[in-house]
């Protein structure tokens, strides 16, 4: 449609109508198009094929009319006084843009043949040259559009959005460490209520699962140290040769010795006491005879 094109039509203002007598009868289609907005001008279209009825592209002055009218296009409208006469009310810009994209993409293919011809190529190489060539300008045109849909989307800065009355904010008061901890297991109290505020329960700090935890650790801590302390208990020895089965030698005597006088828990007269109590007749002689009530970390040396 060249008189598109020659009569600077607006596309996106007009319809173009099919079934045009040039009769009187063609004032119903006025009368109805008028009901939508004031038209500007009618344009005759010369019809393109043979068989294609009469047309005429009517445009508003107003974009308003085709909003009105859009959602009804296509829209046939029947002629009142005459029964056999029927107009084809379609949108301009459904029509045109098709035509128009039609004809663009023939007159390139055309050219490009012209091209294959002239330079000797062949044609499908040409072709696939010059996809290649608008596949590159669509990624470069895609790759700037998504830049500048970053810019704009981009967050602003705290200062683009720093509030007016921020010299009106007054400083929050430091918190003491008591109320570092209430934060964390009560929401925040207002100012009026925090003169208010009770004191911090144990149970707050450490729940009761914990608690239980720590009882049963120290339990064990406990039952531990007496194992090792009775584990620690001497055997009696006498030094008897040969040595009886109820007594130990003397090497295992004093290797238990040793660890009972390593024992930072118990005191000297503890550890004398325990000494003394393990050893039998004749060991215990030896022992008297040295040195009467002798501390139980200088026993050692004497044996």
């Amino acid at each position: 449609m060249d008189v598109v094109q020659t009569s600077s039509v607006k596309i996106p203002n007009s319809v173009i109508v099919s079934g045009i007598t040039d009769t009187e009868v063609d004032d119903e289609l006025s009368d109805f198009l008028k009901q939508y907005g004031s038209i500007q001008r009618v344009i005759p279209v010369d019809p393109t094929e043979p068989e294609s009825a009469k047309q005429v592209i009517v445009e508003y002055v107003y974009g308003i009319a085709m909003q009105s009218l859009l959602p009804s296009l296509p829209y046939r409208l029947n002629s009142k006084t005459k029964t056999d006469v029927t107009y084809h009310i379609r949108a301009l810009a459904n029509v045109y843009t098709p035509v128009a994209s039609k004809t663009a993409t023939q007159t390139y293919l055309s050219e490009l043949k012209d091209i294959a011809k002239q330079t000797g190529k062949d044609f499908a190489a040409v072709l696939r040259e010059e996809l290649s060539l608008i596949s590159e300008t669509v990624d470069l045109d895609h790759s700037e559009s998504q830049d500048g849909d970053a810019e704009q989307n981009s967050p602003d800065t705290p200062e683009q959005h720093a509030p007016e009355n921020v010299a009106q904010v007054s400083p929050l008061p430091s918190m003491a460490p008591q109320q570092h901890v209430q934060h964390h297991w009560s929401p925040p109290l207002t100012p009026c209520k925090e003169k208010t505020q009770p004191a911090l329960k144990l149970s707050d700090v450490n729940p009761p699962d914990i608690q239980k935890v720590i009882v049963e650790h120290i339990v064990r801590n406990e039952d531990s140290a007496l194992q090792v302390h009775t584990s620690l208990r001497l055997r009696p020895f006498s030094g008897r040769v040969p040595r009886p089965n109820s007594e130990v030698d003397y090497e295992t005597w004093r290797s238990n010795v040793e660890l009972l006088l390593k024992d930072i828990t118990q005191s000297d007269l503890y550890k004398s006491r325990k000494l003394l109590e393990s050893l039998l007749s004749s060991a215990i002689d030896i022992v008297k005879k040295e040195k009467h009530n002798l501390p139980g970390r200088e026993l050692t040396g004497v044996l």
